[in-house]
């Protein structure tokens, strides 16, 4: 049982900016990440339904907060830049 005068820790990094109106797809592209297990961005951004750029700009502060880790692509042939797959910290990637 837990008393009043008990202190108790949490873990992980408290995130205070998850409602900040300037940042609203941080919520929904964590969640997605997090659900997929491993995912790129251009599919975040299709199911979202934003624009890649947002998904970038996101996914680089989940990566800066530690809330994402970045693992290998799909491994697909294709042209252009090849993908880089997110998962959430903790999944196997």
């Amino acid at each position: 049982m837990v008393s009043d005068g008990d202190t108790h820790k949490g873990c992980g990094k408290l995130i205070t900016l998850w409602t900040d109106p300037q940042r609203p797809m941080r919520q929904p592209i964590f969640d997605r990440v997090r659900a997929s297990g491993l995912i790129s961005r251009a599919p975040v951004a299709k199911d979202l339904g934003v624009s890649p750029a947002s998904v970038t700009t996101s996914t680089a502060e989940l990566l800066d907060d530690a809330l994402i880790v970045e693992g290998d692509g799909d491994g697909g042939i294709r042209r252009g830049r090849p993908s880089v797959a997110f998962g959430s910290v903790g999944a196997p990637i």
